[in-house]
């Protein structure tokens, strides 16, 4: 069982003392889409998406911490089960693609109505469980590799 969301929200750095307002905002969202099914066991991922049409100097690693933090005790006991982690900023003013098959089901819609409403902030978050013992190394972007 996996989980993913979309909300127009800007996701705070994690350099920053926890955000009260932003983890309650994602945990009633959780909740509404989750419910108080099982907590996800085992090793997880997570992959989390910000798609932003405004210039930022955020960086893209402090993203994560604030998300983990109020995940942990909703969707999973802890977030020590996080094993990989995919965090993205995407600039909703410049070219991209969003490839429909890799964006679970309902979630597309969702993520297309607000990129065409002009949403200023987009959040996408996936968490699920580690499928494979076996660890793929190679170019996150399908481009260069090594």
């Amino acid at each position: 069982m996996s989980f993913a969301l979309v909300m127009p929200r800007r996701p705070p750095s994690g350099n920053k003392p926890p955000n009260r307002k932003f983890q309650d905002a994602l945990r009633a969202k959780v909740t509404a889409g989750f419910g108080a099914g099982p907590q996800l066991v085992g090793d997880l991922f997570t992959r989390i998406t910000w798609f932003h049409s405004k210039k930022t100097t955020q960086d893209v690693d402090n993203i994560a911490k604030n998300i983990h933090d109020a995940l942990k005790g909703i969707l999973f006991g802890d977030d020590v089960q996080i094993v990989q982690c995919l965090t993205c900023k995407i600039d909703a003013a410049r070219d991209f693609v969003i490839v429909d098959h890799t964006v679970p089901a309902g979630i597309f819609d969702e993520l297309y109505s607000l990129l065409a409403d002009g949403s200023d902030h987009i959040l996408c978050i996936e968490v699920g469980p580690i499928t494979s013992s076996r660890v793929v190394f190679g170019p996150i972007d399908g481009g260069f590799s090594l």
